[in-house]
């Protein structure tokens, strides 16, 4: 039995033009010099997990424990011929259980899982005052996440590996379906 924790810790700061982000979820006009934002986000958190091998064999069972802390900020969003609409900050917690089965040994590894996500916090941009009594609603989130994946790798020499993958991601907001696929080659080996 191999047991680890895991420790981590994420930071974004950007200025970043919100003109398309605006327009195309709040459909209103914006001058792109004057619509940038300053967006902070900060995600730490612990995982634990630990990999059980079935029968001697490259076979591994691997349940995942974790917990997040989450904050954002999202400055005051400036745009012409309307009114400011006011900063919007929020912190919450995140709880997340995965099970995941996998090959590790020979030239085709594979792995698959599925997890959920729980998070404690239904929002992280509450309602946002603007002048005139006008307000930016606050927007909702899916709290319960349920996650799925299949990748492979297929060494197909000792420095070509063919690499694939899909996720599937769905909450009561959405549903996602990611494919991937690469092929990596390694210079020394």
């Amino acid at each position: 039995v191999e047991a680890k924790a895991l420790s981590y810790f994420a930071l974004k700061a950007d200025e970043v033009n919100c003109t398309s982000w605006i327009n195309d979820t709040f459909k209103i006009p914006v001058a792109p010099p004057l619509a940038p934002w300053v967006w902070k986000w900060f995600k730490t958190g612990i995982s634990i997990w630990y990999n059980q091998k079935l029968n001697n064999s490259g076979i591994v069972l691997r349940p995942d424990f974790g917990l997040e802390y989450i904050s954002v900020y999202e400055g005051t969003i400036r745009t012409e011929d309307m009114a400011d609409i006011s900063s919007a900050k929020g912190d919450g917690t995140a709880g997340k259980i995965k099970l995941s089965i996998m090959n590790t040994e020979g030239k085709f590894k594979w792995n698959a899982g599925i997890g959920f996500e729980r998070n404690f916090t239904d929002t992280y941009h509450k309602e946002r005052e603007m002048v005139n009594n006008y307000k930016m609603a606050e927007l909702d989130y899916g709290q319960n996440n349920l996650s799925g994946n299949i990748d492979i790798n297929y060494e197909m020499t000792d420095k070509v590996t063919f690499k694939a993958g899909y996720e599937y991601e769905n909450n009561e907001n959405y549903e996602n379906h990611n494919f991937k696929a690469a092929i990596s080659y390694t210079l020394d080996k």
